[in-house]
């Protein structure tokens, strides 16, 4: 299942409630999960950099090991930057990111969705995190999971094991988005109809002149 489809069949709303968490669930976003859903592309993808560098360096063998040691350690800094340990069950939702450890009582859980961005990473592709929202004290707070090195399984898992009612403010929200939508397809439309009749008016003066 691709992430498009996985976004739009599983809960992506902003403004629901847990209602209910069916089982416990437990599931780990790490490298070797990364690994065994992408190991082609990632296999390809890390010869052609090491490929590159050899290009790039080879008069110069000390720059090749040089430049290949910086792209590792960039690679495991992305890699411990994206793992963490989530666990969820009635009692309370437990995640452990890097040195931090998140404690979630069960009353304090608000919701629980699939979120679509730009990436920080990858400028021209979209992002997709697990959004918590919860409450600390008197405040709401939103704790966003990187799905980078999560298996797919996982994420259809989760969804599948919580049962969430939709509020008002969403049905508000997708008005807003829609009407927005249109808005901007109206002005498309009129930008492009101006366009076309500007061409015209130009093709008909330039044929008048002749």
């Amino acid at each position: 299942m691709k992430w498009k489809e996985l976004y739009n069949k599983f809960n992506h709303k902003m403004y629901s409630r847990i209602t209910d968490i069916k089982v416990p669930i437990t599931f780990e976003a790490n490298f070797k999960n990364y690994y065994k859903d992408n190991k082609v592309f990632f296999t390809i993808f890390c010869v052609f950099v090491i490929l590159m560098i050899c290009l790039a360096f080879h008069t110069n063998i000390k720059n090749i090991f040089i430049a290949i040691a910086f792209t590792f350690f960039i690679f495991v800094c992305f890699f411990y930057n994206n793992t963490y340990t989530f666990s969820l069950n009635q009692q309370e939702t437990k995640i452990k990111f890097g040195t931090k450890t998140y404690l979630i009582k069960h009353d304090n859980l608000l919701n629980i969705y699939l979120d679509k961005h730009r990436s920080k990473y990858f400028v021209f592709f979209p992002e997709y995190t697990i959004n918590i929202i919860f409450k600390d004290n008197e405040s709401q707070m939103i704790l966003s999971l990187p799905t980078y090195l999560l298996s797919k399984s996982n994420i259809i898992k989760l969804f599948e094991n919580i049962d969430c009612v939709e509020l008002e403010q969403q049905k508000e929200l997708e008005k807003q988005i829609t009407e927005r939508k249109n808005l901007i397809k109206s002005i498309a439309i009129t930008v492009f109809l101006i366009f076309i009749a500007f061409l015209i008016t130009g093709l008909v003066i330039l044929a008048i002149q002749k």
